[in-house]
């Protein structure tokens, strides 16, 4: 029994000269620029601003734009059958799982040409947050609705009157949240 204790003592001293030469190793790049350069660290608040003001700017549009065309991709959704469904709803998530990096080369191949600045920054937002916001939309449209499309289908309601008097005051809440939601994840 001592003889495993004393084994195990030597692993924990091992381990632990182990994780201090990977801590000295992966601080050593900064301690040579800090050695031989003289970064200097200003703060000009007029950038600061402007970033913040397009940051925000950037992810308040592209959280406006998927929540709205969550709206009718989640009816799509809703439409398709129960295999097609659970296939399209991991589809959906792929943009959100991959690397950003895979996202924005996937649009650049596809979009030609790619518009630069606001513009295509707001793109790849969309891209990359529509299919989550499109589950978020549906989910909360099953959970609150459930058959009352159907319902008033059956009792001659049309799609524009449902939509204005049923859908959106039932599910306004819900829209303000994913539209919360998906402007976090952009502004992170």
């Amino acid at each position: 029994r001592f003889e495993r204790m004393k084994g195990s003592k030597t692993f924990f001293a091992n381990f632990s000269f182990l994780s201090f030469g990977l801590f000295v190793c992966f601080l050593a790049p900064y301690f040579i620029l800090f050695k031989y350069f003289s970064p200097k660290f200003t703060v000009s608040t007029e950038e600061i601003f402007f970033a913040l003001k397009n940051s925000t700017w950037q992810a308040g549009a592209a959280a406006f734009i998927v929540t709205v065309l969550s709206i009718p991709m989640s009816q799509g959704l809703m439409a398709l059958g129960s295999k097609t469904r659970s296939w399209v709803e991991k589809l959906l998530m792929l943009p959100q799982i991959f690397p950003a990096l895979y996202s924005i080369l996937i649009i650049f191949s596809l979009v030609n040409p790619f518009p630069m600045g606001t513009y295509g920054i707001i793109l790849v937002f969309c891209v990359i947050n529509l299919g989550f916001a499109t589950l978020l939309t549906l989910w909360s449209t099953e959970n609150k609705l459930g058959r009352m499309a159907l319902i008033s289908e059956v009792y001659g309601i049309g799609r524009l009157r449902f939509l204005s008097r049923i859908y959106f005051p039932a599910l306004k809440a819900d829209l303000w949240v994913n539209f919360f939601i998906i402007f976090i994840m952009i502004i992170n």
